[in-house]
């Protein structure tokens, strides 16, 4: 098939591919321009849900971070502080 002196790749194409592709022409760029709409489609669609994960899990690792600074923890033991009720003395 592929040695220059028979062209063979050539006799091949030109005998059996090249007839039903002239054929079938309009039909087979309409079906990739389809595949290349979905395809397009999916990669949008697979960005913005990774885009989507990414952004809650930014926003996750800032919540830990910010609740296990020194400022806030202080913030929380106050807060818990405030919110007992005030113990009653026994006589």
């Amino acid at each position: 098939m592929w040695y220059p002196k028979t062209k063979g790749t050539t006799y091949v194409y030109r005998t059996f591919f090249k007839p039903y592709i002239s054929q079938h022409e309009n039909e087979i760029d309409w079906n990739l321009l389809e595949l290349r709409a979905r395809a397009t489609n999916t990669v949008v669609l697979y960005f913005h849900k990774a885009a989507s994960a990414g952004q809650s899990t930014f926003f996750d690792i800032l919540k830990y971070v910010v609740a296990q600074s020194p400022s806030q923890k202080s913030r929380q033991c106050l807060h818990q502080e405030s919110q007992q009720p005030p113990q009653q003395q026994q006589p």
